[in-house]
């Protein structure tokens, strides 16, 4: 299996092969009804571009795409037990496939406490600081596991105009407001200083105050 999928994605990868070329090939045409195969196909294209950047990248996901890899995927976030959604999730997301994003808000708001905190991961890393808008509203907590694994997301991005937390510190979620002092102190934004001195001025949470004292004083450096 593993010689056969070689032969199929490193032409992708090293020859810029598109798939309209992998299709006509002998080799895909007596796999391409192959259940099993196809699953194993979709799962090396992801597990290659975690490992690629760049332009192979985009390679893998255009082949990704053209190839309707996607739709395993697609299938199992729309129709699939919620393990298989969360998986689904990670796999959409890392490939960039947009046309997931509407599952994604909808598994937000999920009773499972597993999924939905995949969701909101997966919207992130597929929206970066964009995705971030589904906490306006957000009733559910953020825990520290969530929010390590935001920054890190948002991180990746790379994008270079970031934009201004203070909207996440008028949220009525506790965790919410915790999860907007992080992302003012991990990117250093001394314009909301400030709002953190009022907020630590005027919460009752014991945690939220000493947060927001240790992020005040660590923004008068800046």
């Amino acid at each position: 299996m593993n010689r056969y999928l070689e032969q199929l994605l490193f032409p992708v990868l090293f020859h810029q092969q598109t798939f309209d070329t992998i299709s006509a090939t002998r080799l895909y045409q007596k796999l391409a009804n192959d259940v099993v195969f196809l699953e194993a196909l979709h799962d090396a294209v992801v597990k290659m571009h975690a490992t690629y950047s760049g332009s192979h990248a985009i390679l893998l996901r255009t082949f990704f795409v053209e190839s309707n890899l996607a739709e395993i995927s697609l299938k199992k976030l729309r129709k699939g037990a919620w393990n298989e959604k969360c998986q689904a999730i990670r796999d959409l997301s890392q490939m960039h496939i947009d046309s997931s994003s509407d599952y994604l808000l909808e598994y937000c708001n999920s009773p499972n406490d597993t999924l939905r905190s995949e969701a909101l991961i997966g919207l992130i890393r597929l929206k970066g600081f964009e995705g971030l808008a589904v906490l306006q509203d957000y009733v559910f907590d953020v825990n520290p596991w969530m929010i390590i694994n935001i920054i890190h997301q948002l991180n990746l991005h790379n994008q270079t105009v970031v934009p201004t937390f203070d909207f996440l510190l008028k949220s009525k979620n506790i965790t919410v407001v915790m999860l907007g002092c992080r992302l003012i102190e991990h990117y250093k934004q001394a314009e909301n200083l400030l709002l953190l001195v009022e907020l630590n001025q005027t919460t009752s949470h014991a945690g939220l105050k000493e947060l927001t004292t240790h992020i005040v004083e660590k923004l008068k450096l800046f």
